[in-house]
């Protein structure tokens, strides 16, 4: 059996089982549970992906968005996210309140096991299209391969850094609007928490989001790389 094929099973047994759990049973572990394998799925079904289109993949992708918009309701979270990679995966952590300290928390990160809910905040994936990392092209074009080839969740992007804050302006975005205010408010948009995941990726550090501005042209995303001690 092929990863791909794999991955499109895991999906297949996730939904159902999501919806069975906690529309039915009521049962929070359960869903974790499908949570986690849908992550899995969606990862294993996105490798060597040449010939999925774009759509395709965006739909799944969504389908992630609104569990993790799930678990925001319930975990009553209200902070910024911040991405970055644990156990060799990539994650979001959203801090339970609004003005916890961040330099604190990037710490707690690393302490914390790799599960939902700890004592400041919860862990979640975030979705990512995973493609091989390449050291010999820049941020931007990284992020545009990723963006705009891949996804075709915009025109373009493009990337200005200034020490280690970074602004990121994502023109003419194409993702539908999902009805997740929680997920806009602690993650940003669907294109911003894709980027601001790939960027921890590459620069191999913590990205914290600051704020989302959305205008006529398109989404300017204020984010902090985060320098680690």
């Amino acid at each position: 059996m092929k990863v791909k094929e794999l991955g499109l099973i895991l999906i297949i047994i996730s939904i159902p089982l999501s919806v069975f759990s906690i529309f039915i049973l009521n049962y929070m572990e359960m869903f974790y549970v499908s949570l986690g394998i849908l992550v899995i799925g969606l990862s294993s079904f996105s490798i060597d992906d040449n010939n999925i289109l774009p759509y395709t993949l965006r739909k799944m992708i969504e389908s992630s968005v609104l569990n993790i918009e799930a678990l925001l309701e319930e975990y009553n979270t209200l902070g910024k996210a911040i991405y970055t990679e644990k156990d060799d995966r990539n994650i979001a952590f959203i801090p339970y309140k609004e003005d916890e300290n961040y330099y604190y928390l990037v710490d707690y990160i690393k302490k914390i096991p790799l599960r939902v809910s700890n004592d400041l905040g919860i862990i979640i994936f975030p979705p990512f299209h995973k493609v091989e990392y390449n050291y010999k092209v820049s941020d931007e074009s990284w992020i545009n391969s990723i963006i705009v080839d891949d996804l075709n969740l915009a025109s373009n992007v493009k990337i200005l850094k200034e020490n280690n804050l970074i602004t990121v302006n994502i023109n003419e975005p194409k993702g539908r609007y999902l009805n997740i205010p929680r997920y806009y408010k602690c993650l940003g948009s669907l294109e911003t928490s894709i980027t601001l995941s790939a960027l921890s990726t590459y620069y191999k550090k913590p990205v914290r989001l600051i704020e989302e501005i959305k205008s006529d042209q398109g989404i300017i995303v204020r984010a902090e790389v985060i320098k680690i001690e």
